[in-house]
């Protein structure tokens, strides 16, 4: 590395014209990244939890899906006018691009299975070429009847107080989801006098999200680069640290962002804010660089810049160098995770961070070098430390008399034991945290998909599914009597769970077509075959299957296989999260045990079971990335400190730290998220860097001098300012993911800075504390 910055400093514009190259090729290639959007993206394929699942998608034909809610203003009964813009609304939504137009699904399409005078009516009675008479009054009249008759106001079509309708329609898995939201959203704005009309669905929330990270990577990049320059100007009191940091850490930015995009690496919403991040990392090393070095021209006035440059990067090279190993180790842990955004994050924010330590190393002092004016750090007034030897500069002096009563044993013990105790709190809060996540719940709360899904799912059965794959191998699968008495079972006990609104499966949909064959209210039937008062034989089901097979082909997806050996049925979940469905899974293991027993095998598929699953693996992935950075960590500073004890005096602070923030959460009760997550990785990788450069300096003083108090007081001069400038620019640079329009964004810049305060106080409290008492810190003897 010393040899990097001897040849940067001889040839600095040759450095620089290198470094612009390659920024340039980065930023050709960077076009080539790809944005995934959909939820089953974040499971790698071919994973074993979803390769049945993914069998069974691929069977039904599963895919993103448009959902349209039609409501009166007034609370009332939906009338004429209402339901004949919801039969033009269903015909023009299929003819937009990306929409296949035969699964559009509404009161307008579905046969109507009536029989009127001994004749079996099929014909809807909202189809316009169909519809004999004008929908005036009396024949939406007749329509609510049939409805209630036929059990379609079960809140899937239709609400049971008629006060809402409910169009759905599949999405072409290669459709331009802004385009299609665009179409779908001119469609919905215009509706008739008082109705109210609401769209959501994945396809649509996919769409928002991906404006919502669009604007966040043109809002947040240049904002993130802004904070970070300010703070690092104040803190200098120059413009030549930012302009140095700032160019360092674009070139490493723009250089790892090719590298994705000639990979054609796919990113994702949860990952979206790797640039911000990448900045704000980046510039922590450059932060201690230009500190020794500024501290370097102070002592040395007439020195050349090169020679000053070159002297600062020989006393810090053992720590930087051992802090980026922390890092890229810390982010690579991220690996041990089974989701792709973690795995994408980790891989290439840890080659983000080999790129900015290349380039500390050379563009740093390069520029140094060519631009090379002293910085004015202004000289201490008297104090204690005038009396030593220590660090040059008098802020360095006022920044250790400020925490010296921390080197005083009654103080130190008294330190040492409450943070003891905010850890066991933390830790006992953290056994109540909580992980979960949600689609929409990752855009903003004013979204117009936010407030229409909410109102959807107030209105009827909900936007969210988990659907289950009904399998019998037996002779005539799930046509037989105790097979189809099984599925009816099933649903009946699925509909009475809680978080389950609503059921849509073949035990429904034959219901219905025998109630209207035989003159019955479905409702009714439905209870005498789930009483044993009726019993339908294996022939009549098939003649059942028979007359729908003849009826134009439904507009919903399959509900049954041509050998009746597999089912879907569709559960339908209001405003669902992990928690929910973790319920109702929980729900559908146990009727599946009666199920069994007719020989009907339940599978869990679709997007609930995706998200279910991404949140389990979310739970293992992080324990066990989280522990193999804390392992990393430890015996990467224990071969490098050559100290087992010095290696776990480093790594104290950070494990405080993400205690302190995990027990928080769990105490104020806030879910943790799939991006929310990573901050734990993050702060292992760069948080450790504080400790790091305090710990060095107090093994070299203490090498250097007995006075153990005097050592670590002039290692806080001599580290203490850089780690208060680190944190501060850190801090304030993830807090600007606040200002993010994805929720997910937001909680981890918040969590991330929230760390690195902690992290940076507690370094500068523990370690001085720890210190003085004795006992953790071992000398940097020659035979260690």
């Amino acid at each position: 590395m010393i040899s990097l910055v001897r040849f940067s400093i001889r040839r600095p514009r040759l450095v620089l014209w290198l470094c612009a190259g390659l920024a340039i090729v980065g930023a050709a290639l960077a076009p080539g990244i790809e944005l995934r959007l959909d939820g089953r993206s974040l499971i790698p394929a071919g994973h074993p939890t979803m390769r049945a699942s993914d069998a069974a998608s691929e069977r039904f034909g599963l895919r993103d899906v448009v959902v349209v809610a039609l409501a009166a203003d007034d609370g009332q009964r939906l009338g004429a006018a209402s339901l004949g813009w919801l039969e033009d609304m269903g015909r023009r939504l299929g003819e937009i691009e990306g929409v296949e137009r035969h699964t559009v699904a509404s009161l307008a399409t579905v046969p109507r299975l009536v029989v009127r005078d001994g004749v079996l009516d099929l014909k809807p009675l909202l189809a316009r070429g169909d519809r004999t008479a004008p929908l005036d009054d009396a024949l939406v009249e007749r329509l609510w009847r049939e409805v209630a008759v036929t059990g379609l106001d079960d809140g899937i079509l239709a609400a049971d107080d008629g006060r809402a309708a409910g169009l759905y329609a599949l999405v072409e898995p290669e459709a331009d989801r802004r385009r299609l939201a665009e179409a779908i959203r001119e469609l919905v704005d215009r509706p008739p006098a008082g109705v109210r009309v609401h769209a959501s669905g994945s396809a649509l929330v996919q769409a928002a999200l991906g404006e919502a990270a669009a604007l966040d990577l043109l809002r947040l990049v240049p904002l993130v680069l802004l904070v970070v320059g300010a703070v690092l100007a104040i803190a200098f009191r120059h413009p030549l640290p930012p302009l140095v940091a700032l160019s360092e850490v674009g070139v490493s930015l723009v250089a790892t962002l090719g590298v994705m995009g000639a990979l054609g690496q796919p990113v994702f919403v949860t990952t979206l804010a790797l640039p911000v991040i990448l900045v704000v990392i980046g510039v922590s090393d450059d932060v201690y660089a230009l500190e020794h070095f500024a501290a370097r021209r102070l002592r040395a006035a007439d020195e050349s810049a090169g020679d000053s440059a070159l002297a600062a990067f020989e006393e810090i090279r053992g720590p930087l160098v051992t802090t980026a190993m922390t890092t890229v180790l810390g982010l690579s842990c991220l690996n041990f995770t089974e989701l792709e955004p973690q795995r994408v994050f980790g891989t290439f924010g840890a080659l983000s961070v080999v790129f900015s330590t290349f380039l500390t190393f050379t563009l740093v002092p390069a520029m140094l070098v060519l631009l090379a004016p002293r910085l004015p750090l202004r000289a201490a007034k008297g104090g204690a430390g005038e009396t030593t030897e220590t660090a040059a500069d008098g802020r360095g002096r006022r920044f250790a008399n400020r925490w010296a009563p921390l080197l005083r044993p009654r103080i130190a013990r008294r330190t040492l034991a409450a943070l003891a105790g905010v850890a066991a709190l933390g830790l006992l809060g953290a056994a109540h945290l909580r992980i979960d996540d949600n689609w929409v719940r990752n855009l903003p709360a004013s979204s117009r998909v936010v407030l229409d899904d909410r109102a959807i799912n107030d209105l009827l059965a909900g936007t969210n599914t988990l659907d289950v794959e009904l399998r019998s191998e037996t002779e005539r699968g799930l046509l037989s009597a105790d097979a189809f008495a099984a599925l009816g079972a099933l649903e009946e006990e699925m509909l009475a769970t809680p978080e389950v609104a609503a059921v849509d499966g073949p035990f429904s949909r034959i219901g219905r077509l025998i109630a209207g064959l035989e003159e019955t209210d479905a409702r009714v039937l439905r209870q005498r075959l789930l009483d044993g008062e009726r019993q339908l034989e294996t022939i009549e089901i098939e003649q059942a299957l028979l007359l729908l097979d003849s009826l134009q082909r439904s507009p919903l997806p399959e509900r049954l296989s041509a050998d009746a050996q597999t089912g879907r049925a569709t559960l339908f979940l209001r405003s669902a999260d992990y928690s929910t469905v973790a319920a109702t899974l929980e729900a559908l293991d146990e009727a599946g045990e009666p199920a069994a027993r007719a020989g009907v095998d339940l599978l869990p598929f679709g997007d609930g079971w995706v998200g279910f699953t991404t949140i389990r693996l979310l739970v293992v992935g992080q324990a066990r990335s989280i522990g193999m950075a804390l392992l990393c960590d430890l015996l990467l500073l224990a071969l490098l400190f050559r100290s087992l004890r010095a290696a776990a005096l480093a790594v104290a602070p950070v494990v405080f730290a993400v205690l302190t923030v995990l027990g928080t959460l769990g105490a104020l009760g806030v879910a943790v998220g799939t991006a929310s997550s990573m901050f734990a990785a993050i702060a292992f990788g760069i948080g450790v860097d504080y400790s790091i450069h305090l710990v060095a300096y107090i093994r070299q003083e203490r090498a250097a001098s007995p006075d153990g108090h005097q050592a670590v007081w002039r290692a806080l001069a001599a580290t203490g300012p850089a780690i208060a400038t680190s944190a501060a620019a850190i801090s304030a640079g993830f807090l600007v993911l606040a200002f993010s329009e994805v929720l997910p964004n937001q909680q981890l810049g918040l969590l991330i800075s929230f760390s690195m305060l902690v992290c940076a106080v507690a370094t500068l409290v523990f370690i001085p504390a720890a210190s003085t008492l004795g006992g953790a810190m071992t000398e940097n003897r020659r035979d260690s």
